[in-house]
Protein backbone atom coordinates (compact mmCIF):
# COMPACT_ATOMS: atom_id res chain seq x y z
CA UNK A 1 0.00 0.00 0.00
CA UNK A 2 1.32 3.61 -0.92
CA UNK A 3 2.26 5.82 1.96
CA UNK A 4 3.77 9.53 1.31
CA UNK A 5 7.29 9.29 3.19
CA UNK A 6 9.54 12.31 4.12
CA UNK A 7 12.89 12.37 5.27
CA UNK A 8 13.92 12.83 8.85
CA UNK A 9 17.83 12.68 8.48
CA UNK A 10 20.30 11.70 5.53
CA UNK A 11 24.11 11.67 5.39
CA UNK A 12 25.41 11.93 2.04
CA UNK A 13 28.85 10.46 2.81
CA UNK A 14 27.45 6.95 4.15
CA UNK A 15 24.76 7.31 1.38
CA UNK A 16 22.17 6.89 3.81
CA UNK A 17 18.60 8.55 4.87
CA UNK A 18 16.15 7.86 7.74
CA UNK A 19 12.32 8.02 6.44
CA UNK A 20 9.40 8.35 7.71
CA UNK A 21 5.99 6.88 6.26
CA UNK A 22 2.77 6.85 9.14
CA UNK A 23 0.11 4.10 8.50
CA UNK A 24 3.00 1.60 7.16
CA UNK A 25 1.97 -2.01 9.10
CA UNK A 26 5.81 -2.33 11.39
CA UNK A 27 8.47 -3.71 10.01
CA UNK A 28 9.65 -6.95 11.56
CA UNK A 29 12.95 -6.89 13.74
CA UNK A 30 15.95 -7.82 12.41
CA UNK A 31 19.39 -8.18 13.71
CA UNK A 32 22.93 -6.83 12.47
CA UNK A 33 25.20 -9.01 11.05
CA UNK A 34 28.93 -8.06 11.40
CA UNK A 35 30.72 -6.51 8.28
CA UNK A 36 30.91 -9.63 5.42
CA UNK A 37 34.45 -11.14 4.89
CA UNK A 38 35.35 -11.34 1.10
CA UNK A 39 34.05 -13.94 -0.81
CA UNK A 40 31.24 -14.14 1.73
CA UNK A 41 27.66 -15.16 -0.02
CA UNK A 42 24.84 -12.83 0.66
CA UNK A 43 21.38 -12.56 -0.58
CA UNK A 44 20.14 -9.38 -2.43
CA UNK A 45 16.50 -8.58 -1.73
CA UNK A 46 14.86 -5.47 -3.19
CA UNK A 47 11.55 -4.69 -4.37
CA UNK A 48 10.58 -3.75 -8.11
CA UNK A 49 6.09 -2.55 -8.82
CA UNK A 50 4.39 -4.45 -11.15
CA UNK A 51 1.50 -1.99 -11.88
CA UNK A 52 0.28 -1.33 -8.23
CA UNK A 53 1.78 -4.15 -6.64
CA UNK A 54 5.52 -4.37 -5.64
CA UNK A 55 7.24 -7.94 -6.49
CA UNK A 56 10.29 -9.21 -4.56
CA UNK A 57 13.15 -8.91 -6.24
CA UNK A 58 16.11 -11.61 -5.18
CA UNK A 59 20.05 -11.68 -6.15
CA UNK A 60 22.78 -13.71 -5.11
CA UNK A 61 25.65 -11.05 -4.10
CA UNK A 62 29.24 -11.06 -3.02
CA UNK A 63 31.21 -9.82 -0.96
CA UNK A 64 34.69 -8.56 -2.00
CA UNK A 65 35.67 -6.23 0.95
CA UNK A 66 35.97 -2.74 1.25
CA UNK A 67 32.56 -2.58 1.80
CA UNK A 68 31.37 -3.42 -1.93
CA UNK A 69 29.78 -6.37 -3.44
CA UNK A 70 29.74 -7.70 -6.74
CA UNK A 71 25.88 -8.49 -7.56
CA UNK A 72 23.59 -8.54 -10.87
CA UNK A 73 21.06 -6.01 -9.75
CA UNK A 74 18.63 -4.42 -11.63
CA UNK A 75 17.94 -0.87 -12.45
CA UNK A 76 16.70 0.89 -9.47
CA UNK A 77 18.23 -1.32 -7.23
CA UNK A 78 19.68 1.24 -5.02
CA UNK A 79 18.65 0.41 -1.78
CA UNK A 80 18.43 -3.32 -1.55
CA UNK A 81 18.61 -4.62 1.53
CA UNK A 82 21.86 -7.28 2.24
CA UNK A 83 21.58 -10.18 4.34
CA UNK A 84 24.05 -12.98 5.57
CA UNK A 85 23.45 -16.89 5.76
CA UNK A 86 21.39 -16.44 8.65
CA UNK A 87 19.48 -13.82 7.46
CA UNK A 88 20.73 -10.86 9.47
CA UNK A 89 21.00 -7.44 7.91
CA UNK A 90 24.22 -7.24 6.24
CA UNK A 91 23.85 -3.46 4.88
CA UNK A 92 22.06 -1.81 1.88
CA UNK A 93 23.42 -1.32 -1.42
CA UNK A 94 24.34 2.54 -1.68
CA UNK A 95 25.05 2.76 -5.33
CA UNK A 96 22.15 3.05 -8.15
CA UNK A 97 22.77 0.72 -10.88
CA UNK A 98 20.61 2.94 -13.33
CA UNK A 99 20.33 2.24 -16.61
CA UNK A 100 22.98 -1.20 -16.77
CA UNK A 101 23.73 -3.08 -19.93
CA UNK A 102 21.60 -6.36 -20.22
CA UNK A 103 22.64 -9.17 -21.70
CA UNK A 104 19.51 -10.91 -22.78
CA UNK A 105 17.12 -9.42 -20.23
CA UNK A 106 19.11 -10.55 -17.84
CA UNK A 107 21.91 -7.80 -15.59
CA UNK A 108 25.16 -9.02 -15.45
CA UNK A 109 26.79 -8.92 -12.34
CA UNK A 110 28.70 -5.66 -11.49
CA UNK A 111 30.40 -3.70 -8.44
CA UNK A 112 28.58 -1.26 -5.46
CA UNK A 113 29.09 0.35 -2.59
CA UNK A 114 27.32 -0.58 0.62
CA UNK A 115 26.41 0.41 4.13
CA UNK A 116 27.50 -1.97 6.00
CA UNK A 117 25.19 -2.96 9.31
CA UNK A 118 27.56 -1.20 11.62
CA UNK A 119 26.95 2.29 10.11
CA UNK A 120 23.41 1.62 9.44
CA UNK A 121 23.41 0.83 12.94
CA UNK A 122 25.24 4.13 14.21
CA UNK A 123 23.71 6.15 11.97
CA UNK A 124 20.17 5.41 13.24
CA UNK A 125 21.35 5.43 17.02
CA UNK A 126 22.50 9.16 15.94
CA UNK A 127 18.15 9.66 15.16
CA UNK A 128 16.94 7.80 17.98
CA UNK A 129 16.01 4.74 16.05
CA UNK A 130 17.48 0.90 16.03
CA UNK A 131 17.47 -2.07 14.07
CA UNK A 132 15.16 -3.65 16.78
CA UNK A 133 16.16 -7.28 18.22
CA UNK A 134 15.39 -9.95 15.96
CA UNK A 135 17.15 -13.16 15.50
CA UNK A 136 18.99 -14.05 12.87
CA UNK A 137 17.73 -17.69 12.17
CA UNK A 138 16.50 -18.24 8.59
CA UNK A 139 17.83 -21.63 6.96
CA UNK A 140 20.70 -21.66 4.67
CA UNK A 141 18.93 -20.82 1.07
CA UNK A 142 15.65 -19.41 2.56
CA UNK A 143 17.25 -16.19 3.69
CA UNK A 144 14.91 -14.45 0.66
CA UNK A 145 11.77 -16.14 2.08
CA UNK A 146 12.47 -15.52 5.56
CA UNK A 147 13.28 -11.59 5.00
CA UNK A 148 11.43 -10.56 2.06
CA UNK A 149 8.48 -8.68 4.34
CA UNK A 150 11.50 -6.89 6.29
CA UNK A 151 12.10 -5.02 3.09
CA UNK A 152 9.79 -1.82 1.86
CA UNK A 153 9.70 -0.42 -2.01
CA UNK A 154 9.82 3.01 -1.88
CA UNK A 155 8.68 5.09 -5.29
CA UNK A 156 10.26 8.73 -5.66
CA UNK A 157 8.32 11.64 -7.08
CA UNK A 158 9.27 14.79 -8.23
Amino acid sequence: RRQPARVVASDEASGLALLRADGLPRAQAITAASAPKAEEALTAISLSWSGSQPAGVFAEAIATGNGRIAAPLQPGGAGAALFDGAGALAGLVTDDPGARRQIAGVAPAARYRVAEADKIAAFLQQHNASLGRGEAQAAKGGVAAARRDAVVGLICVY
